[in-house]
């Protein structure tokens, strides 16, 4: 019986670090600087497997955000977006950006499609 117990500890440690192994690493942080910090960046759950960064132009203040999220049906490399809504002009800029690699949500990307 030890014997059999053993290897199903082993086997739960194997899983275990698989899983935290494929977990993707996404810098994460609120009203956050332009280029990110080395201790905002942290594994995400294992069920996110993208991350992203916004970006907020209000006049002359610019917030960024960062995280982990799921990856956008279309998520082709370094996807980005400019956000308009057409319900609410509240005169902020809405920029999103996400990508699908460790650490790929530094710095803002090269906006390509307006949502």
């Amino acid at each position: 019986m030890p014997d059999k117990m053993n290897k199903l500890l082993l086997l739960a440690l194997f899983v275990a670090t698989l899983a935290s192994t494929n977990a993707i690493k996404c810098y994460q942080c609120t009203d956050c600087a332009a280029e990110a910090n080395e201790d905002d960046l942290s594994d995400c759950a294992s069920y996110l497997t993208a991350c992203y960064i916004t970006e907020e132009v209000n006049g002359d203040t610019t917030t960024y955000h960062r995280g982990c999220s799921f990856a956008p049906a279309n998520l082709e490399g370094d996807d980005c977006e400019k956000i308009v809504n057409p319900f609410v002009n509240d005169g902020i800029d809405h920029l999103r950006c996400h990508c699908d690699e460790d650490a790929c949500n530094d710095k803002m990307k090269e906006i390509t499609t307006t949502v």
